[in-house]
């Protein structure tokens, strides 16, 4: 029996490694053919590195792999993206992404070419969690900033801002959030405000600008979402990334087509929402996370495959 080796790597506060011990023990009892070495992003783990080097060995990360250095293996871990290079990526793959474009010095925007109003984010990723620098605007009010105009805790400062398509959810704001793992989908689950709006009326500026468009800058509830067409969309917007093996899949639902629109797909890799630090205390119908598919067991399986298949 040819063995091949699989290390695990978590990093404090963004995976428990108990999760990483829980897929661990399954990939064990299933498959006897691949040893199973959980490490700490925290260090070389030098002894850990030597031993994993005696077989073909694949490495997953969530995140960006900081201080551990494997010294054999085919890596797959997260990485830092911009954005707009997301938004590009799937839209080469075939996903349907709002239309969108860079807001530069030069540019300007007519409402016949993007309707009334437009989403206005920021392209870089620091600073830019919980729908900071997100926000909608008069479409020919959108005007270039330069980086030092922006306030100092503003995403605005570390990246160009763009505009995309307005793209309404309904009354009570919503987003589709889909972790898949190499395209697999582990959960998925629907954040919805707790509070309806409306779309101001008339509008102006100043109306406009107190209209929410983030679901994560509002009080909210969540579901689990089982519908089929999100579930597929997930899967195959993997394509679009094949090298990031989590992706945090980010959709909306537009009200009146019931379309389904691809955002982002997060591939940082900080939304090991099962028990991050950030959001593992949240329960969905008084469940966690990895109970809605059985994760972890379904995240063995697939690393099965991938270390059967790519370990190196």
């Amino acid at each position: 029996m040819s063995l091949r080796n699989l290390l695990l790597v978590y990093r404090k506060n963004c995976v428990d490694p108990a999760d990483f011990e829980e897929i661990a023990e399954h990939i064990r009892a299933r498959a006897p053919d691949i040893q199973v070495f959980i490490v700490e992003d925290a260090s070389m783990a030098l002894p850990t590195a030597v031993k994993a080097a005696a077989n073909p060995t694949l490495v997953f990360s969530p995140l960006v792999l900081k201080n551990f250095i494997p010294l054999r293996g085919r890596i797959y871990c997260g990485r830092r993206m911009p954005k707009i290079l997301q938004m590009q990526l799937m839209r080469r793959a075939g996903m349907p992404v709002p239309n969108w474009a860079p807001i530069l010095p030069e540019s300007q925007f007519k409402a016949a070419d993007w309707g009334e109003l437009v989403v206005v984010k920021p392209s870089a990723a620091i600073l830019a969690s919980y729908g900071r620098g997100v926000e909608l605007q008069l479409t020919e009010e959108v005007r270039f900033r330069p980086a030092d105009s922006y306030p100092k805790d503003h995403p605005g400062r570390y990246g160009i801002m763009f505009i995309q398509r307005f793209v309404n959810t309904g009354p009570y704001l919503t987003k589709i959030r889909v972790l898949t793992l190499f395209g697999t989908p582990l959960y998925a689950e629907e954040p919805r405000a707790e509070q309806a709006q409306t779309i101001p009326d008339p509008l102006t500026a100043e109306a406009v600008q107190q209209f929410r468009v983030a679901v994560a800058s509002v009080p909210r509830t969540r579901r689990f979402v089982f519908e089929a067409d999100v579930l597929d969309l997930a899967r195959q917007l993997y394509r679009a990334a094949p090298f990031v093996p989590l992706q945090a899949c980010d959709f909306i639902r537009e009200a009146g087509t019931r379309k389904l629109y691809a955002l982002e797909f997060n591939p940082g890799g900080n939304t090991w929402h099962f028990s991050s630090q950030l959001a593992g205390h949240h329960r969905i119908g008084g469940q966690k996370r990895q109970e809605q598919f059985d994760a972890f067991s379904l995240a063995a399986d697939v690393l099965i495959a991938q270390t059967r298949a790519n370990a190196i």
